[in-house]
C-alpha cells in the first residue's frame, strides 16, 4: 500500500518538474524567440546594440505584398525555435525611412535576409520565399567569432 501512495507521489512529482520547466522554457522564448520590429528610429538600440553579443537576423519585407504574411509565420517559427541564439528583427521596407536601411544592407528585393554578426554580413536569399531550412542553412554560414 505505501508502495502505491510512493509511486503517485513521485508521479506528481515528476508532472510537476515537467510543468516548471515548460513554463520556463516558454517564458525564455516568449522574451528571446521572438520579432522585433525594427525601424530607422530604433535600427542602433535593437541591431547595433546586439550585433556584438548575438547574431542578428535582419529580415526585410514589403508589408503591402500578399507574400508577406506567409514569409511572417516561417520567420516567427524560426526565431521560436532558434531563441537565445540569434536575434531577428523585421523591417517593413514600405514606409520610405526604412528603404534606407534595406539600401544600406543589400535588399534590394524583398523579401530579403541578411545575419549580422560582428563586423561580419551573411547575405541570405532576395525576392524569393525562403523556409525555416533555407534560415537554419544561413544561420549556420556564419564566421565564427573569437572570444
Amino acid at each position: 500500500m505505501k508502495a502505491k501512495y510512493f509511486l503517485v507521489v513521485l508521479l506528481l512529482a515528476a508532472i510537476g518538474f515537467g510543468g516548471w520547466f515548460y513554463h520556463q522554457d516558454r517564458e525564455f522564448r516568449q522574451v528571446h524567440g521572438t520579432v522585433t520590429e525594427v525601424t530607422y528610429l530604433n535600427w542602433s538600440q535593437e541591431v547595433e546594440g546586439s550585433v556584438k553579443k548575438l547574431p542578428v537576423l535582419i529580415y526585410f519585407y514589403d508589408g503591402s505584398s500578399a507574400v508577406a504574411e506567409k514569409q511572417h509565420v516561417e520567420v516567427n517559427d524560426f526565431a521560436w525555435d532558434n531563441a537565445g541564439q540569434v536575434k531577428v528583427v523585421r523591417c517593413d521596407v514600405s514606409k520610405p525611412e526604412n528603404l534606407l536601411l534595406a539600401i544600406a544592407h543589400g535588399a534590394l528585393r524583398q523579401p530579403a535576409f541578411v545575419l549580422l554578426y560582428g563586423d561580419d554580413v551573411v547575405f541570405g536569399s532576395a525576392g524569393a520565399f525562403a523556409t525555416e531550412e533555407q534560415l537554419e542553412y544561413l544561420l549556420s554560414q556564419q564566421p565564427k567569432q573569437k572570444p
